[in-house]
C-alpha cells in the first residue's frame, strides 16, 4: 500500500488538517452520525480484526504536508498487535522523509524495495 488512507474515521474529525474538508465529498462528514458510521464501516483501521493470519503486507509513506505519515504507523501498529504473528506474513512498514512521486531516483529505490518485498514473501 503506498500512502494510504488508513485511519478515516479519526482523520476526518479534524478539518484543519490538509485535505480533510475536501475529503468530505468523497468519504462523507463525520459530523452527521449516518456518515460517521459509514466511514467505521469502510475505514481500514476500525476493520483490523483480532487473532486473524494477514497476508504480508508492505506499507510506506512519507513525511510531507498533505497527509499524515501516523496513519500508516498506527495501522501497522494495530495490524500487529492483533493478528497471528507468522514470521512468513511480515506486516513491515517503510517511512521517508523524501517525497518519492517527484524523483525518479527515488522512485526507482522504491519500486527496488517492493520488488524484494515480493521475491521475499514469494518465496523465489
Amino acid at each position: 500500500m503506498k500512502v494510504p488512507f488508513l485511519d478515516a474515521s479519526n482523520t476526518l474529525l479534524y478539518p484543519i488538517l490538509p485535505l480533510t474538508a475536501v475529503d468530505y465529498e468523497e468519504f462523507g462528514y463525520p459530523g452527521d452520525i449516518g456518515d460517521f458510521q459509514a466511514i467505521q464501516n469502510y475505514s481500514p483501521y476500525d476493520k483490523i480484526q483480532k487473532d486473524v493470519l494477514y497476508p504480508a503486507v508492505l506499507v510506506t509513506s512519507s513525511f510531507n504536508t498533505r497527509f499524515g505519515v501516523w496513519e500508516a504507523a498506527k495501522w501497522v501498529a494495530r495490524v500487529r498487535e492483533r493478528a497471528i504473528y507468522d514470521p512468513k506474513s511480515p506486516i513491515l512498514l517503510n517511512l521517508t522523509t523524501d517525497i518519492v512521486e517527484e524523483n525518479r531516483y527515488l522512485q526507482c529505490k522504491q519500486s527496488a524495495l517492493e520488488t524484494a518485498f515480493l521475491i521475499k514473501v514469494m518465496d523465489f
